[in-house]
């Protein structure tokens, strides 16, 4: 690469969050090259690419999954080396999986507080507490579930929603969403909307990762297209269309597509994917 990314500022606030420099290998396989990242407080960022684009590999770095890497990773502006996703939850981070985490046969409350259940003064579980905390916080999402209702009896989207209060429950002020709408109904895409929304007028910044364009071009407020291990741009998303975000992932190029002055652009440097992480 002999351009340089173009570095401007998000509104004026700093990052939340920063990559500088971030390089993954697999072997002798180049996974991600020379990736510079941002996360603003306040945000839903978009990331989208083809499979092999370096989303994951990236989400994964972030979240404390891979910690053999090259580059810095910076959290309020103090870097940091991640060596477990505990520690990444130590540093209030917190991921949702596509395949979700939980325990069907337990309850709404038992799946939220999973290994940190309140306990009474001898040792065993408070449940009546348990159950009360569990309600007050997926109430704050503007959500009405019965904290005893068993999990596995819930649709697909409330128990996204569910696992989602889990990781709010742990103090995540940095959310990552591995594909959230995958399985969703449109009614469910809905209602995570609104929820993302509260959160982000709360201030919790989010990266919301999914191959749902429209998904990501609807709730997201700035977007990061990877191609082949690599950071093409990132962009506010008003001045994106699904054309444009299609041409950057395949690697047609800008030529006649507006960039805001926002825009953090690297130079075209096609290359087949080579491996699909």
């Amino acid at each position: 690469m002999t351009d340089q990314p173009i570095q401007k500022s998000g509104g004026g606030k700093p990052p939340l969050l920063e990559l500088e420099h971030v390089s993954k290998h697999f072997g002798g396989v180049m996974a991600l090259n020379d990736v510079d990242f941002t996360l603003l407080p306040g945000e839903i960022h978009g990331l989208v690419g083809e499979n092999g684009a370096g989303k994951s590999t990236t989400m994964k770095i972030i979240a404390g999954v891979h910690t053999d890497y090259d580059g810095t990773m910076k959290i309020r502006g103090q870097s940091v080396r991640l060596r477990s996703a505990r520690d990444a939850l130590a540093n209030s981070i917190g991921m949702v999986h596509q395949e979700l985490s939980i325990v069907p046969e337990l309850t709404v409350a038992e799946n939220v507080f999973l290994g940190n259940q309140p306990l009474t003064s001898l040792g065993t579980v408070d449940w009546g507490r348990m159950n009360r905390e569990a309600k007050t916080l997926i109430a704050s999402l503007g959500l009405n579930i019965d904290p005893t209702t068993t999990m596995g009896s819930l649709p697909v989207g409330l128990q996204q929603l569910v696992e989602l209060s889990r990781v709010l429950f742990s103090g995540a002020q940095i959310i990552i969403l591995d594909e959230p709408t995958s399985a969703l109904s449109p009614p469910e895409v809905r209602q995570l909307f609104e929820v993302l929304r509260r959160l982000r007028a709360e201030g919790r910044s989010m990266v919301f990762i999914s191959h749902f364009l429209d998904d990501v071009l609807e709730i997201s407020d700035r977007v990061t297209v990877f191609r082949n291990g690599e950071k093409v741009i990132t962009e506010d998303t008003k001045n994106l269309t699904k054309d444009d975000v299609i041409s950057y992932m395949i690697g047609r190029g800008s030529k006649g597509m507006h960039m805001g002055e926002n825009a953090e652009l690297k130079a075209d440097d096609s290359k087949p994917i080579v491996l699909s992480v």
